[in-house]
């Protein structure tokens, strides 16, 4: 029985490929969840827990999780490689300064790069602390 998760495609568990019969489960496997840790750090720091279709608000298992990532101490822990990705992008594309947050967010939305759009909206911090030291924080 092999399980990937269904966002990035990670393995959480799958068959020991020199051992058949016996699996391996990564510490991210989130057990009944389709979807591995970190991929649920990221669904649960960028969504509104009313509009989130895994937990049921407010008895949500994961909301010390997110409360965890959102608090002061880790907010530089959130820029993701796809995040990463989408910032490099609109860099090399030369189309807005990257210190004008609003103009980025305005083309991140045009790019469908919508997980940069809810960074810039909800963590602006964490944002230009990226953009002007390059720290992505510690996980």
């Amino acid at each position: 029985m092999t399980k990937n998760c269904k966002l990035c495609g990670g393995k959480m568990v799958w068959e020991h490929p020199d051992l058949p019969g016996h699996f391996i489960e990564s510490s991210c496997n989130l057990e009944d969840w389709p979807i591995c840790h970190e991929c649920m750090v990221e669904h649960c720091v960028g969504t509104n827990c009313m509009g989130c279709g895994y937990g049921k608000y407010p008895d949500c298992r994961f909301l010390d999780m997110k409360r965890h990532y959102m608090s002061e101490e880790v907010t530089q822990m959130i820029i993701t490689d796809k995040l990463v990705e989408q910032i490099l992008a609109i860099r090399a594309s030369g189309a807005v300064n990257m210190f004008d947050a609003n103009g980025v967010q305005i083309e991140a939305n045009k790019r469908n790069f919508f997980e940069l759009v809810i960074l810039i909206e909800e963590n602006r911090k964490a944002y230009s602390n990226f953009i002007l030291s390059g720290d992505r924080g510690q996980l």
